[in-house]
C-alpha cells in the first residue's frame, strides 16, 4: 500500500475519533469514565465495616446517583448514532490499515470490542437506569475513552514524524497524487512541470520566486503523491489550474479516446483554465502583466500536458476525476509512447 492511502487512512481515523466527529459520544464517555474513579477513591466504603465507612457509602452512592442523573440528559438516539457513526468509520479504516503496524492494529481491534462492548451495555443500562447498570456501563466507557486517548497520541506522533499535516488543510498546500507514473524519467519530468506552472503563476502575480520558493512537504515514488506548499495565491491560483485542465484531460479522452492537448492560443487556453480572472481575483496587475501573459499561457499549457494528459486518475486535495476502467486501460497504452517528446516536438 502507498504511503498516500495510509496517510489518508490514519487522517480519516483521526477525524474519526475526534470530538468534532462525535461530540456528544466523547461528552458522555468522559462524564461516566468519572464513575470508576469515585469508585477508587471512595474504597474505604467498599471494602471497610465501619460507622465512617457507612458515612462514605452514603456519600459514593449520592455522587454516583448525581452522575448517573447528568447522563440521563443524553439523547440515547444520539448516542447510538454516533457510537454506530464510529463503529461503521474505524471497520473501513481497518481495512486499509489491515498490513500496517502492530500498535496500530492492536488498538483498532481493542477499539472495535469496547464499541461493541459499550454498545450492549448502554442498551441495557438505558432500560435499568440502575447504580449497578450504570457503574458497568462507565467502566467500559472509560475502557473505550483510554483506547481513544491512546490512538490518538499515536496518530499525533505519526503525523510529526511524517511532517505531514493531518487536519487542516490549508489553501497554500496543494495535495497531488497521480497513479499512472512508472519511471524516473516521468517522475522527474513532472515534478518539473509542476514547478514551471508555480514559477509562471508567481511572474504574474509580480512575485519572485527567490523569496517564494515552492516547498516539498511529502513527495513518493512508485506513483506521484507530492505535497506542497508555496506563496498563498499562487498556489491559489495553481490548485484552480490543476482542476480546470484535470476536467479537461478526463473530458477530452471519455469522449475522443485520445489523450488530448491545451490549446496554447491564449483565447482558445483562455477557455479551458480561466487563468485571468484567477489573477484578478488575486490582485495581479493586468495591464502590467499583459504582455507576458500570453508566453505565460503557452508555457503553463504545455507544462499541464506533461504533468497530467496522460493519467487516468487525477486526484488534488482529496478531489478527484478519473477515468472508467476499459478507457483507463486504453489511455494505459496510449501513454506508453514517449509522449513528453512528442509534447516538446509539436510545440
Amino acid at each position: 500500500m502507498n504511503k498516500k492511502n495510509v496517510n489518508k487512512a490514519y487522517s480519516n481515523l483521526y477525524k474519526a475519533i475526534s470530538p468534532e466527529s462525535i461530540p456528544e459520544f466523547i461528552k458522555l464517555l468522559k462524564l461516566l469514565s468519572q464513575a470508576p474513579q469515585l469508585m477508587i477513591d471512595n474504597s474505604a466504603a467498599v471494602f471497610e465495616d465501619s460507622p465512617h465507612a457507612a458515612s462514605l457509602k452514603s456519600t459514593l452512592r449520592n455522587k454516583l446517583t448525581q452522575l448517573f442523573n447528568e447522563e440521563k440528559k443524553f439523547s440515547a438516539s444520539v448516542i447510538i448514532i454516533e457510537s454506530y457513526k464510529l463503529a461503521q468509520n474505524i471497520e473501513e479504516i481497518e481495512k486499509v490499515l489491515r498490513f500496517e503496524g502492530v500498535s496500530i492494529k492492536g488498538c483498532l481491534h481493542e477499539l472495535k470490542s469496547f464499541i461493541s462492548s459499550f454498545s450492549e451495555l448502554y442498551e441495557i443500562h438505558t432500560r435499568k437506569y440502575s447504580l449497578s447498570s450504570g457503574y458497568e456501563l462507565s467502566v467500559s466507557a472509560q475502557k473505550l475513552l483510554s483506547v481513544i486517548e491512546v490512538l490518538n497520541s499515536l496518530l499525533e506522533s505519526y503525523f510529526v514524524h511524517s511532517s505531514v499535516s493531518s487536519i487542516s488543510e490549508e489553501i497554500k498546500i496543494i495535495d497531488l497524487y497521480l497513479p499512472d507514473v512508472r519511471d524516473l524519467k516521468r517522475f522527474g519530468s513532472k515534478l518539473l512541470a509542476l514547478n514551471e506552472i508555480y514559477i509562471e503563476i508567481l511572474k504574474l502575480l509580480g512575485k519572485s520566486e527567490v523569496d517564494h520558493p515552492i516547498e516539498i512537504i511529502t513527495i513518493e515514488s512508485g506513483s506521484l503523491w507530492t505535497k506542497i506548499t508555496g506563496q498563498a495565491e499562487a498556489i491559489k491560483i495553481l490548485i484552480h489550474v490543476l482542476m480546470a485542465a484535470s476536467a479537461f484531460f478526463i473530458s477530452e479522452f471519455s469522449n475522443n479516446g485520445e489523450i488530448a492537448k491545451i490549446p496554447i492560443t491564449v483565447k482558445a487556453a483562455e477557455d479551458i483554465l480561466n487563468l485571468s480572472k484567477q489573477l484578478e481575483d488575486e490582485g495581479a496587475d493586468m495591464e502590467e502583466v499583459k504582455e507576458y501573459l500570453v508566453s505565460a499561457t503557452k508555457n503553463i499549457a504545455r507544462n499541464l500536458d506533461k504533468l497530467l494528459s496522460d493519467q487516468s486518475k487525477i486526484e488534488i486535495n482529496d478531489e478527484s476525476k478519473s477515468l472508467c476502467d476499459s478507457m483507463s486501460e486504453k489511455m494505459l497504452e496510449q501513454s506508453k509512447a514517449p509522449l513528453l517528446e512528442i509534447y516538446d516536438q509539436k510545440t
